[in-house]
């Protein structure tokens, strides 16, 4: 088996590039379209979606500089956060460990924190864009918005507030007594339902009757003989 030697800590650089504007050493910068480098924006896609580098040196516009495509780099302040993540920032040149979620801002991993100081230059090539519906600017189809019309009531609530409203909620119910003895008893409910009966007779015996719904708020029970007793409707 071959073995290689690889020193992780060798930069990768680009020499003889030209500045666009004048550059300060820890710039970001991007690739613009007239071979210059100009400071990274993530407010626009022209400005954060091409090549990215981070200058090494200060410059003037049009001079040349030098570049740094991969490796790291000191900023010599303890401006970084150890382990953490950075992007392009909307602040022109910068870098920010902010997620630009909900926004049209462009997001998109330039490297992470080494120490407090110095950062381990890795720009993706990925970037995500147009409040995270595109990927490198094509579209995701499973993306779906909401609009009002497809909210349902539930849809409004936590997990958590339906538990709540479903051990709270009581299923409406009418007891009606009948003190008349009477072979046909008529029943105004206002359940606005056409709800199920059960009869049951002054002993507190189940009596089977006829149940007939005039609408969903009156109903009329037929019995084969008169009696007193109550009617419970769910």
């Amino acid at each position: 088996m071959a073995n290689f030697n690889i020193n992780i800590n060798a930069n990768v650089q680009e020499t003889n590039n030209t500045a666009g504007e004048a550059l300060a050493s820890g710039d970001l910068v991007y690739l613009a379209t007239d071979g210059k480098y100009y400071k990274a924006s993530a407010s626009l896609n022209s400005k954060s979606t091409t090549e990215l580098r981070l200058v090494t040196n200060d410059a003037v516009s049009n001079a040349t500089i030098t570049l740094l495509v991969y490796g790291y780099y000191d900023y010599g302040l303890p401006i970084l956060t150890a382990g953490e993540k950075y992007y392009v920032s909307t602040a022109s040149g910068d870098i920010t460990d902010q997620l630009y979620i909900g926004t049209n801002n462009i997001i998109r991993y330039v490297g992470t924190a080494y120490d407090t100081n110095t950062i381990l230059f890795n720009p993706d090539q990925t970037y995500i864009s147009e409040d995270a519906t595109k990927i490198n600017d094509v579209p995701l189809n499973f993306i779906h918005v909401h609009l009002e019309t497809d909210i349902t009531d539930l849809d409004k609530y936590t997990v958590a507030e339906v538990d709540a409203l479903i051990a709270t909620a009581t299923d409406i119910h009418y007891e009606h007594i009948q003190s008349v003895s009477s072979a046909s008893w008529v029943i105004s409910h206002s359940l606005g339902k056409k709800p199920s009966v059960t009869v049951q007779d002054g002993s507190g015996n189940d009596v089977e009757g006829s149940v007939s719904y005039t609408d969903d708020n009156n109903l009329t029970i037929t019995f084969n003989t008169a009696f007193t007793g109550v009617a419970y409707l769910n």
